[in-house]
């Protein structure tokens, strides 16, 4: 157990806090690494991490490893890829996606929203200056991403990473892909991509122990997406090392506080091509860059010109 739980702050009007801290307080369990983490911890000693430190972490992770969240991964990419395909009819039509999320564009969000602007309008203004980033668009995505720090994930991205670093072969997952039918074409597709998912979540699983030891974050438990993106910008762990900015100069990224969230993410846009005058289809392509999907870009737009 974690002797300090992570504790959510409030933002207080005119005043540029954190959203969350870590107060960097843990207790080692006394218990040796678990039996799945052992190959991943041998590959992180190998890699340059001290292997007591890797060991102490996995020693924190109170579930043991899972083959569960690769196995969901893996089903879903199944059943996409080989779903049976029903025949086409000249009278059918393709669903379409809605244009913004739906319960996003809403009274409390949008008062939200402009209480947030008004609290941290001088970090937005640096940022603005910086990266020529608009600061309604940066609170717009901030808002669709983790409504501005009130939904940072219920997952554990350190353990949620491990699992799919650990998950790298067809034989450790097979169990969660009862009632698939596959094939030996079938599980060769399979192999590879739990051979890429697997090296991916590797990497960003080196890049997450390295940015809590360069910002002073609990790794373990770190709240996070399903797949690992962490902070109120929700960035995966190689973007911070990428992209993270120290918005509010105290010399370490955390993407837990509002100023470094927010220059971090004008950082990463501006790097993927906005920059002022862009038309609203080159917006749209930039913020496609983050998560792609139209809906996504629209609904940060849709919020953006709502704070206007």
């Amino acid at each position: 157990m974690q002797q300090s739980p992570v504790q959510a702050v409030s933002v207080q009007s005119g005043l540029e806090q954190p959203i969350m801290n870590y107060s960097g307080t843990t207790q080692v369990l006394d218990k040796g690494v678990d039996e799945g983490w052992q190959a991943l911890v041998d590959r992180l000693e190998a890699d340059g991490f001290d292997r007591p430190y890797v060991e102490s972490l996995f020693q924190r992770v109170e579930n043991p490893y899972s083959a569960g969240p690769m196995g969901h991964k893996m089903r879903a990419l199944f059943k996409t890829k080989y779903a049976p395909r029903k025949p086409a009819t000249k009278k059918s039509v393709t669903a379409q996606a809605p244009s913004v999320y739906p319960g996003v564009i809403v009274p409390e969000n949008m008062r939200k929203a402009r209480t947030f602007l008004q609290d941290h309008r001088t970090s937005l203004r640096l940022m603005e200056k910086r990266f020529g980033v608009p600061k309604e668009v940066a609170v717009g995505l901030m808002l669709v991403e983790t409504r501005l720090g009130n939904f940072l994930g219920k997952e554990q991205a350190f353990r949620n990473l491990a699992c799919l670093a650990a998950s790298d072969s067809l034989d450790r997952i097979r169990p969660q892909l009862d009632g698939l039918k596959i094939t030996r074409e079938r599980a060769s597709w399979l192999s590879k991509r739990i051979e890429d998912k697997s090296s991916w979540a590797y990497t960003e699983l080196k890049a997450l122990i390295t940015y809590s030891q360069r910002s002073g974050l609990d790794p373990v438990s770190m709240p996070g997406s399903i797949y690992g993106a962490v902070g109120i910008c929700q960035f995966m762990p190689s973007n911070i090392i990428r992209f993270g900015v120290d918005g509010d100069g105290d010399g370490k990224v955390n993407l837990f506080h509002a100023q470094d969230a927010m220059h971090s993410l004008a950082n990463y846009l501006k790097y993927h091509g906005w920059k002022p005058g862009l038309s609203r289809a080159k917006q749209t392509k930039v913020l496609r860059h983050y998560n792609n999907s139209a809906t996504y870009a629209n609904t940060i737009l849709a919020v953006a010109d709502a704070l206007r």
